[in-house]
């Protein structure tokens, strides 16, 4: 059998690293990329904070959302859920900067309405 990539992240405002899975809201595919996405303050080793997109079966993606770090968070990395039309998901770090234990802060959690 073989698999077929439906889209290649390019980095940069693109996005890289998706490492959750996509969930379906109503025939859209939506996802997460851990990197990627722009913002230049947020991830140590790429200087990227993540996206939001959604990517049809045909391969065309679409960036709903760059994070940008701080209290915003960065680096989401669980799988979106859908509550009534309203994303939500968790970011591993950005939040409250509590520079005695986290420099990056301790992690978000964020909603989107498409």
């Amino acid at each position: 059998m073989k698999a077929n990539a439906a889209h290649d992240f390019a980095g940069g405002p693109d996005g890289a690293n998706p490492l959750a899975g996509l969930i379906d809201v109503n025939g859209v595919l939506y996802g997460t990329t851990m990197a990627g996405g722009g913002g230049n303050t947020c991830f140590i080793y790429s200087g990227t904070c993540g996206t939001v997109y959604t990517v049809t079966a045909g391969g065309v993606e679409t960036v709903l959302y760059r994070f940008v770090g701080g209290t915003h968070g960065f680096d989401p990395g669980a799988p979106l859920t859908n509550v009534n039309g309203t994303l939500y998901g968790t970011t591993y770090l950005g939040g409250v900067d509590d520079r005695c234990c986290h420099i990056y802060g301790h992690g978000t959690v964020f909603s989107l309405s498409p």
